[in-house]
């Protein structure tokens, strides 16, 4: 993939997309499918909106119901100021998945807001979501490449 000095910044690749067909945006932007592995094995894939304004993973009630998230369970509660509003929900972690097409898919620990009341679909923030992780993208191509920081070793096989 990717070097950096000499040394690997990126173990995996694919093609992201530039709309949501199920939400349309005025412009072209980076759609990202990523999968949340279960606790049974299996995992929900959604395609998440790439926002590095968003500080978290961010994710409405379907999402919650399949990952069986609960505010009493949470860590925080807190109110998210966003273009749509002031909303309310809880922050807790879970693992994505990054699926490769070429190279090694990755898969990291994210901070997730969920919120009974967010229906904007998933939104890969930065904070506390992509900033965990090398990227780079390549637009002509629709290419996003991707790995672990510095190097670290948590690529899936």
């Amino acid at each position: 993939m990717l070097e950096l000095a000499g040394a690997p910044f990126t173990t995996g690749a694919l093609t992201y997309f530039d709309e949501d067909p199920d939400r349309r945006r005025p412009h072209a932007s980076i759609y990202v499918p990523v999968a949340i592995p279960l606790p049974d094995g299996a995992s929900v894939t959604v395609l998440a909106f790439v926002d590095t304004g968003a500080p978290y993973f961010i994710v409405g009630p379907d999402i919650i119901d399949a990952l069986s998230l609960r505010p009493l369970a949470a860590t925080a509660r807190i109110v998210l100021s966003t273009r749509f509003g002031q909303i309310e929900g809880f922050l807790d972690t879970v693992d994505l998945e990054i699926p490769a097409e070429e190279g090694d898919s990755l898969r990291f620990s994210v901070t997730v807001f969920a919120a009974e009341t967010w229906t904007a679909g998933a939104f890969l923030g930065y904070e506390g979501c992509i900033a965990n992780i090398n990227f780079a993208v390549q637009p002509r191509l629709n290419r996003l490449f991707f790995g672990p920081p510095d190097g670290a070793d948590t690529a899936l096989p």
